[in-house]
């Protein structure tokens, strides 16, 4: 992994992530990191088990964007099909989820398509 995190920056992100009552959206990603078109946005960390509970966007298929659980050992040895590494957006700055125009825009997808379909008001002037 490129810009690795720190092990007391794991440490504090874990101590900033008592956010269970907070909506999705309005949680802090407090670290993002990025490989070939696939983001992961970090919202807390759970040392014990040294996983990432945040938003990941998998090569731009917003359809499969989710909230989820995920490791950082893996993300430590996911490369790919170049055998680039995963790296990690040294430049960041935390921010609630949907102040981050990829989470707002997959999430936009989704409830775009959870929305129940109007029916388009008929045109009278035509034949049934």
């Amino acid at each position: 992994m490129i810009n690795r995190p720190t092990e007391s920056e794991l440490l504090k992100l874990a101590q900033d992530s008592m956010n269970k009552n907070t909506p999705l959206e309005e949680r802090v990603i407090h670290m993002h990191f990025f490989l070939d078109g696939h983001d992961w946005y970090l919202s807390e960390y759970d040392p014990i088990n040294r996983t990432f509970f945040g938003y990941m966007v998998p090569q731009d298929q917003y359809h499969n964007a989710r909230w989820d659980h995920f490791s950082i050992d893996e993300l430590y040895q996911m490369r790919d099909h170049k055998n680039r590494r995963v790296t990690r957006n040294a430049d960041w700055i935390p921010r609630p989820a949907l102040k981050i125009d990829r989470i707002r825009d997959a999430y936009t997808w989704q409830n775009d398509r959870k929305r129940p379909k109007q029916k388009r008001p008929r045109n009278k002037n035509r034949f049934p």
